[in-house]
C-alpha cells in the first residue's frame, strides 16, 4: 500500500514493518513541514487507539509537565469551553480516555470501537494539545492559586497541588519516587514531573505558557495509532485539522542526558509521615537501587524482566525468600522490581517494616546473596519459572486497558530516544534471542549480576523513615514557598492579586452552555439496542454445578472455583481473607513453601483469589458470599497445574506458624500502604456497612474492619499465631466440600474434556476425606437503622477523603436505570464543578450498587471536606431545579450504555458470565435495563433526584483525614464525627 519516500497528505513514508505477532503491519511517517513523527500499527482490531506524545523533561519540581497535562485539556481554539475532557466523558462510547505524565514524557491517549467516535475524540485531543487557550484562570484552577483563609492568611490551592499532597502522604509512594530519582542527580529525572507540594507554589503563569510553547510543537510530537481504521484516512484528518496551520519546524526537545557514572555507592535517608499519637509503628523501608542498562535495547528490557521475576517474582524466588526470612524487617517492599519508563533501567530491592539501624545488615544480606548467585548461578527452577511467567504474560489475551496502549508503552522505550518505534515493541524475536543467548552461555545471568549489581557503583541505598514532624515540615516549606512567591511580586503584581482571584471566581461561575454543543458527540442511533450477551453453558457435573465458556484463549485454560462461605461468620469470617492468601502460599508435606512458589511459576500463569458478597437480583433476593479461586495455565501444563492446586487446597501446611507470621505481617503492610491512596474507597465501604450485612461483610474483608483486625493479630504474634493456625485448618475442612463448590471452565472447545478430568480427580480427593462439620446456613438479615450518621478515620495525611452512602433503587427496576444516569450526570456536571473545579479535590464519584440498593457519593484527595460534604448534600437540588436538559441526558445515556461496548478478554468474559449466573443477573433483566435507559426522560431524572434527596436524609458520611481537620469538621457538623472516630495505625 505504501512505499518508502512516498508522500501522503503532507507526510512522507519512512518505514514499513511486518508485525506478525500483532497480526498487522507498522507504517511510519514524518510530517514534511514540521517533522512530526507518526507510527500506525495497522491490523484488524476494532478497538482503535491514538495517542499524542510529547517529550517533556522537567527542569524543576514545580510539576510543570503535570499541570500542563491538566490544562491543555481545558479549552482550545476550536473548543473554547472550560473542560472539553469532561465533555468527552459525555456523549462518547470511548473505551479509554486519559492523559498521563511520566518522568520524561506526557501522553494523551484515547480509544473507541466506533470510528465516528474515534475521530470525534481525536479532534478534541489534537486541538487541545496544539491550540490550547491556556487561560490564567485554568492555570489557577488546575495548578496553583492563593486564596485567603478565614484568619487573613494565604492558602495555596489547585487540583494538582492537592493531588500531589496526597501522593506525598503515603510511605510507599515516597519510597517509590525517591528510589529512582536519587540515582539521577545530574539529569531531569532528579525532579518530580508531577510536582512537589513545597515547590508548586513557586510556579508562575509565564513559565507555564513558555513550557507549552517550547515542548508542545508538532516537531516534538509523536503520534501513535493502532487498529483497523485506514492509515490514509487518519493522515488526511491529522493534516487537515491540526498540522496544516504549522509552516516550519521548531527546535526539537533536548535529549535526556545520561547520568554520569559514580565512583562509589551512595547512602541517604529521607522521611515520611508518622502519627506518633496514633497506634502506628515507626518502622522504615530500606531500598537498594541500581542504575543499569539502557532501555532502548529490547533484549535489555526482557533480560531484566526475566531477572526480576527470577529473583523477586514469587515467595520462592531467592531474594524474596531471603528478605522475608532475614528477620531484618517484615516483608519485601513493593518498590522492589524494575523501572523501565526512564532512559536507563532501574532495579530495586527493598525491605519494609525494618528498623532504620538495620541498613548495613540489609545491604550485606543482599550483596552476599547476589555474589553467591553470581558465583554459583541463580537456581535453575527459578530461571525456568521466570521465563515461563514472562512468556505467559505475553501470550495471554489481556483485558483492562486497550492492547494498543500496551504497544504504545513498549514502542516509546526506544522511540522517545530516537530509535524506531518497532525496535522495542516487538517481543517474540527478542525472547528467542534471549533464549539463544542463555542456551549458548550458561553464565549469562550470573554475568549480569556481576556487571550490573556487584561491580556497579551506580547504586543508592535509601532509607525512608517515619517522622512525626514530616507533615509539619512540609506545611512549613509550603508556607515559605508561598511567602517567597508573594515577596517576589512587583507592586503592580501585588495589587492585581485580588483582581485575579475575583476574575478566577467569576470564571468558575460562568456556565459553558453557549459553547458546550461545540464538542462532537454520538447520537442515540449509534447505540446498540441489544445488550451484549455472554454465552454460558451450565450443567451438573459429578454432582456439582459446572459452568463453561468455549472461547479462543490462545491455548490458555482458566478454571474458577466459587466456594460458598455464607455461613462462615464472626472471627472465622474475618479470617477468610488471610485464609485465601495462606492457602496459595504454603508448603506441602513433600515440598517447602518456596519450592511450591517456584513450581507454581513454572507450570501456571498464576493462582489468584478474592472474596465477594452480594445479593441475588430479582424479586426474592438472597445473600450469597463466595471465596473465588482462579487458576490459569497453558493447555499443555493444565494437568500438572491442577494436581498441584488440588494439593494446595487439601494438603498444604496452612497451620505452619512461621509462614502464618510472615504472611500476616505482609498482609498488614499491604493493607497499610493501600489506605491513604484509596481513602475514598475505605470511607465508602465503612459508610455502606451501616446499611446491610452484605456491605458489612465487604468491610470485614477489605475495609477498615479487616485492617484493624489484621493489625491486632500482628500486634501480638506470640498469642495470635497458634490460634490462627488451628482456625485455618478448621476452616479448610469445612470449605472444600462438594456441596459448597461451583466450577467455571474457560478454554477452547478441544480442551474441555481434559479440564473436566481434572475436576473429577479433585472431587474424588474431596470425597475420600472424612466427613466434615457443616454449619447452618446464615440468613441475609437487613440491618436496623445505621448506628451513626457521621464518622471519621484519623490518619497522618495532609489531604482528606469523604464518602456518603444512602439507600437507592435496586437492579431490575426502571428507577435503578434512572438513578444510574443521574449519578453520571452529577459526577460529570454539578459535582465536578463544585468539588473539583471550585473546591480543588482531585476526584469526585457517584456510584450506584444495584444489587444492594445503595448510592454512594465520594471525594478523592480533598482539601476542603467540609465544603464538599455540603456540595454532595445539595447535589440533587441541581437536578430537581431542571438543570439537566434532554441534550445532557442523551449524552449521559450514550456514555453509560456505551460502556458495554468495551472489548472483553476471554478471561474477563468468563468471570463476568460466571458471576451473573451465581447472582441471578439474567440477560432479560439487563435488556430491560438497557431499554429503560434508552427511554429515560428528564422528568424521570427529576423524580430520581427527588427520591434520592429524601433518601439522603438517612445517609451515613465518613471522612478520612488528620485529627486537626476532623476536629474542625466537628465544629461545623457536630461532635458525632469525633465521637465515632477510629484511629488507623499507619
Amino acid at each position: 500500500m505504501y512505499r518508502i519516500g512516498e508522500k501522503h497528505h503532507g507526510f512522507i513514508s519512512t518505514e514499513i514493518d511486518d508485525l506478525p505477532e500483532y497480526k498487522g503491519e507498522g507504517f511510519r511517517f514524518t510530517h514534511e513541514k514540521t517533522g512530526l513523527d507518526l507510527y500506525h500499527v495497522k491490523n484488524d482490531d476494532k478497538e482503535n487507539l491514538f495517542s499524542f506524545i510529547f517529550k517533556t523533561p522537567p527542569y524543576d519540581d514545580t510539576g510543570l509537565p503535570h499541570i500542563l497535562e491538566h490544562c491543555v485539556l481545558s479549552g482550545s481554539r476550536k473548543y473554547p469551553i472550560k473542560d472539553p475532557f469532561l465533555a468527552m466523558m459525555n456523549g462518547s462510547m470511548n473505551t479509554f480516555l486519559n492523559a498521563m505524565t511520566y518522568p520524561d514524557k506526557t501522553v494523551f491517549p484515547a480509544a473507541s470501537t466506533v470510528e465516528r467516535d474515534y475521530f470525534n475524540l481525536m479532534s478534541v485531543y489534537g486541538d487541545a494539545v496544539f491550540f490550547p487557550l491556556l487561560k490564567e484562570e485554568i492555570f489557577m484552577q488546575e495548578g496553583i492559586r492563593f486564596e485567603k483563609d478565614g484568619d487573613g492568611g494565604i492558602l495555596p490551592q489547585g487540583v494538582v497541588f492537592n493531588e500531589m499532597k496526597g501522593a506525598y502522604s503515603n510511605h510507599d509512594s515516597i519510597a517509590s519516587e525517591y528510589s529512582y530519582r536519587k540515582l539521577f542527580p545530574d539529569t531531569p529525572y532528579r525532579f518530580d514531573s508531577g510536582g512537589e507540594p513545597s515547590a508548586i507554589p513557586s510556579l508562575t503563569y509565564e513559565a507555564f505558557v513558555a513550557f507549552h510553547k517550547r515542548y508542545y510543537h508538532p516537531s516534538n510530537c509523536r503520534i501513535f495509532l493502532y487498529g483497523d481504521i485506514e492509515t490514509d484516512k487518519q493522515l488526511a484528518f491529522i493534516e487537515e485539522n491540526f498540522l496544516g496551520g504549522f509552516s516550519a519546524k521548531a527546535e526539537p526537545a533536548e535529549e535526556l542526558n545520561l547520568q554520569p557514572g559514580w565512583s562509589a555507592p551512595v547512602v541517604e535517608t529521607i522521611t515520611c509521615p508518622f502519627d506518633e499519637d496514633g497506634e502506628g509503628d515507626d518502622l522504615a523501608t530500606i531500598t537498594m537501587n541500581w542504575k543499569t542498562a539502557g532501555v532502548g535495547e529490547p533484549i535489555n528490557i526482557l533480560a531484566f524482566e526475566v531477572l526480576a521475576e527470577a529473583l523477586l517474582g514469587n515467595m520462592g524466588a531467592p531474594v524474596y525468600k531471603a528478605v522475608v526470612e532475614s528477620g531484618l524487617g517484615e516483608d519485601l517492599s513493593p518498590v522492589s522490581g524494575i523501572e523501565t519508563d526512564l532512559r536507563e533501567i532501574v532495579f530495586s530491592i527493598g525491605i519494609r517494616g525494618a528498623k532504620a539501624e538495620s541498613r548495613e545488615d540489609f545491604e550485606k544480606l543482599i550483596m552476599d546473596l547476589l555474589e553467591d548467585m553470581a558465583e554459583n548461578g541463580i537456581p535453575a527452577d527459578s530461571l525456568t519459572g521466570a521465563i515461563h511467567k514472562v512468556e505467559f504474560r505475553n501470550r495471554e489475551i489481556k483485558g483492562g486497558a486497550p492492547f494498543g496502549l500496551r504497544l504504545m508503552g513498549r514502542s516509546l522505550k526506544g522511540w522517545l530516544h530516537d530509535a524506531s518505534p518497532s525496535h522495542t515493541m516487538v517481543y517474540e524475536s527478542s525472547m528467542e534471542e534471549l533464549k539463544r543467548r542463555i542456551a549458548d552461555d550458561s553464565s549469562y545471568f550470573s554475568r549480569m549480576l556481576k556487571t550490573w549489581f556487584i561491580d556497579n557503583p551506580n547504586r543508592i541505598t535509601l532509607s525512608v523513615v517515619p517522622d512525626a514532624g514530616h507533615n509539619s515540615r512540609m506545611d512549613s516549606d509550603i508556607e515559605a514557598a508561598v511567602e517567597k512567591r508573594r515577596a517576589s511580586y512587583t507592586a503592580e503584581e501585588a495589587s492585581s492579586q485580588d483582581e485575579k482571584l475575583e476574575s478566577f471566581q467569576n470564571f468558575q461561575e460562568q456556565p459553558d452552555d453557549k459553547n458546550a454543543d461545540l464538542i462532537p458527540t454520538l447520537d442515540l442511533e449509534d447505540l446498540p439496542l441489544e445488550i451484549r450477551k455472554i454465552k454460558t453453558d451450565q450443567e451438573t457435573f459429578s454432582g456439582v454445578p459446572l459452568y463453561s465458556h468455549k472461547l479462543f484463549t490462545n491455548g490458555i485454560v482458566y478454571l474458577d472455583l466459587a466456594i460458598d462461605v455464607r455461613d462462615i461468620e464472626d472471627e472465622d469470617g474475618m479470617l477468610l481473607p488471610f485464609f485465601s492468601r495462606m492457602i496459595c502460599s504454603s508448603a506441602l508435606p513433600d515440598m517447602t513453601y518456596d519450592e511450591v512458589a517456584v513450581k507454581l511459576s513454572m507450570i501456571t500463569g498464576g493462582l489468584y483469589t478474592f472474596l465477594e458478597s452480594s445479593r441475588t437480583a430479582g424479586k426474592d433476593p438472597k445473600r450469597k458470599d463466595y471465596l473465588f479461586f482462579r487458576l490459569k495455565a497453558l493447555e499443555s501444563d493444565f494437568d500438572e497445574a491442577m494436581k498441584l492446586t488440588s494439593d494446595l487446597f487439601l494438603k498444604s501446611l496452612i497451620g505452619d506458624e512461621t509462614r502464618i507470621k510472615d504472611l500476616l505481617l505482609e498482609m498488614k503492610n499491604d493493607f497499610k500502604s493501600s489506605i491513604i491512596p484509596a481513602g475514598h474507597s475505605f470511607c465508602a465501604v465503612k459508610a455502606g456497612a451501616e446499611f446491610d450485612r452484605v456491605l458489612e461483610r465487604e468491610d470485614e474483608w477489605r475495609g477498615t474492619r479487616q485492617y484493624l483486625y489484621i493489625n491486632s493479630l500482628a500486634a501480638d504474634l506470640k498469642k495470635s499465631v497458634p490460634q490462627i493456625g488451628k482456625k485455618l485448618l478448621e476452616i479448610r475442612d469445612e470449605l472444600f466440600a462438594p456441596g459448597r463448590i461451583s466450577f467455571n471452565i474457560t478454554c477452547e472447545e478441544a480442551s474441555v474434556g481434559m479440564v473436566k478430568e481434572g475436576i473429577v480427580d479433585f472431587l474424588k480427593k474431596i470425597d475420600d476425606r472424612e466427613s466434615v462439620r457443616q454449619r447452618k446456613a446464615a440468613g441475609a438479615p437487613l440491618k436496623n437503622e445505621p448506628a451513626f450518621s457521621m464518622a471519621s478515620l484519623a490518619v497522618p495525611s495532609s489531604i482528606c477523603y469523604t464518602a456518603a452512602a444512602f439507600p437507592c433503587s435496586k437492579l431490575g427496576t426502571e428507577e435503578h436505570s434512572h438513578e444510574t444516569l443521574l449519578g453520571h450526570l452529577l459526577k460529570t456536571n454539578y459535582l465536578w464543578e463544585e468539588v473539583r473545579m471550585k473546591n480543588g479535590a482531585y476526584g469526585v464519584y457517584a456510584a450506584v450498587n444495584g444489587t444492594e440498593g445503595l448510592f454512594t457519593l465520594s471525594t478523592y484527595r480533598d482539601p476542603a471536606p467540609g465544603k464538599n460534604i455540603n456540595a454532595t448534600r445539595t447535589a440533587f437540588d441541581s437536578a430537581i431545579s431542571g438543570r439537566y436538559k434532554y441534550k445532557d441526558l442523551k449524552k449521559a445515556i450514550i456514555t453509560v450504555v456505551g460502556k458495554d461496548a468495551k472489548p472483553l478478554s476471554p478471561g474477563e468474559q468468563s468471570l463476568i458470565g460466571f458471576r451473573r449466573e451465581l447472582y441471578d443477573i439474567t440477560d432479560e433483566m439487563r435488556q430491560q435495563k438497557r431499554e429503560a435507559m434508552l427511554g429515560t426522560t428528564t422528568e424521570d431524572i427529576m423524580d430520581a433526584a427527588i427520591r434520592l434527596k429524601e433518601n439522603m436524609k438517612g445517609s451515613v458520611t465518613v471522612v478520612m483525614g488528620p485529627d486537626s481537620v476532623i476536629n474542625e469538621l466537628a465544629a461545623e457538623f457536630g461532635d458525632e464525627i469525633k465521637e465515632n472516630r477510629q484511629q488507623l495505625p499507619l
